[in-house]
């Protein structure tokens, strides 16, 4: 049984960050001799883009699925109202690579970005029908996913308890449907880069600056503490560290 525990405690400096970059091979096709082939200094930052956004698509509907499995599983058990949400890595992470996008070009769009949010939607139709989890809204000058009614942002402190939360409710709910540890799940590189940003942007303590840049020692050992070492061990980010 998981024992929930409180604790305590942006993207980068800049968005150009090699830490947003995630190096994956890029192969293209092509009639045009390579020597007469433009040169696009940006082929690895969109092969990252398209990747990181499947990834963020695949983890949230992962959410979305298993949270209700496990809630069905579980209602015989505890008969209470389940909580039905969307995880904030889903928002954040697209808010990180929308940025990325610009870095590109201002009129830059990733195809499977653009289709993310209708996937979500999609998922959320389909295991919930309307009217069960409220759905970000896109800012149609910005393209960015914003949730509520306003632009407000939360504050960072809420923020890192609801990543905390998410985490240990993916982690919860995967090893429930799967069995086994999840494997990170790519989204968490965003929501740490997501993090740094927001700190850096608030001129926070070199304390919390560092909290950040350690999310992942301090997201293990939390996640420990929750479900045991025997299911998430002490080095299990470091042993599974995501590229």
């Amino acid at each position: 049984m998981r024992q929930p525990r409180n604790f305590t405690m942006v993207l980068p400096a800049t968005e150009t960050d090699p830490e947003m970059y995630l190096s994956f091979p890029s192969f293209t096709f092509s009639l045009v001799p390579p020597a007469e082939q433009p040169i696009d200094s940006f082929a690895e930052l969109k092969t990252s883009i398209r990747r990181a956004a499947h990834n963020l698509r695949d983890e949230t509907v992962r959410f979305i699925e298993q949270n209700l499995e496990v809630a069905q599983r579980q209602v015989t058990e505890s008969p209470r109202d389940p909580e039905y949400r969307l995880p904030c890595f889903y928002t954040k992470g697209y808010i990180v690579l929308r940025r990325l996008c610009r870095v590109i070009s201002p009129e830059y769009k990733c195809p499977i970005l653009e289709f993310v949010p209708n996937a979500v939607q999609m998922a959320v139709l389909s295991e919930h029908g309307v009217g069960v989890i409220q759905m970000p809204r896109v800012i149609v000058e910005s393209g960015m996913l914003v949730e509520g009614d306003t632009e407000d942002k939360e504050s960072l402190q809420n923020l890192v308890d609801a990543f905390f939360k998410d985490m240990e409710e993916y982690f919860y709910n995967y090893m429930s449907v799967c069995g086994t540890c999840p494997p990170i799940p790519q989204s968490f590189n965003l929501m740490k880069i997501y993090l740094k940003k927001r700190a850096t942007n608030e001129r926070r303590c070199d304390t919390t600056k560092r909290f950040f840049k350690e999310l992942d020692v301090h997201m293990n050992i939390y996640l420990t503490g929750v479900f045991g070492e025997e299911h998430v061990p002490v080095d299990y980010f470091k042993t599974h560290a995501i590229d």
